[in-house]
């Protein structure tokens, strides 16, 4: 086996830095005394907060989400889907 052939075998890593806060996790307009999860890189999620890593697209750079309506269940549940990567962000938002 050649080296090149090696490497081929190694995973491919399936997320990167968040392109938004770039790591940091805080919202790049919050301020000091008023700090903000990032709201690409988790924060925009119910109940989650910013990891700082998102989802890699298809041509390997971190995803800036771009998130559609893509599903509705019932009068509470929708879920969005991030147009680039597929990413899914579910919003239950109660009776």
């Amino acid at each position: 086996m050649t080296f090149l052939e090696a490497l081929a075998l190694i995973p491919k890593p399936t997320t990167g830095v968040c392109p938004v806060c770039n790591g940091t996790k805080d919202d790049p307009r919050s301020t000091p005394l008023a700090r903000v999860d990032c709201q690409n890189c988790g924060g925009q999620k119910m109940f989650q907060r910013a990891t700082g890593r998102v989802v890699l697209r298809s041509d390997g750079t971190p995803c800036t989400h771009d998130y559609r309506h893509f599903l509705k269940i019932g009068a509470c549940y929708n879920e969005y889907r991030c147009e680039h990567c597929g990413d899914i962000n579910p919003i239950d938002s109660g009776d």
